[in-house]
């Protein structure tokens, strides 16, 4: 699934994240955070994992 990568990375940025920094917290690889900001689609439970870490539902992310 795509993710809304412009969303995606204001909120990681309001919330003082980096790739490394979000991947630590979402329990994700460094290599998966980045797979997704530069626009590679993902499964359920990495958009999941993202969500949860920013504090936002999964539906909020997940591009239609």
């Amino acid at each position: 699934m795509k993710l809304k990568i412009l969303l995606l990375k204001c909120m990681a940025v309001q919330q003082g994240y980096n790739v490394k920094k979000l991947a630590a917290v979402a329990g994700l690889s460094e290599n998966t955070v980045s797979n997704v900001f530069n626009g590679k689609t993902c499964n359920f439970t990495t958009a999941y994992k993202l969500a949860k870490a920013l504090n936002v539902s999964a539906a909020d992310i997940i591009e239609e």
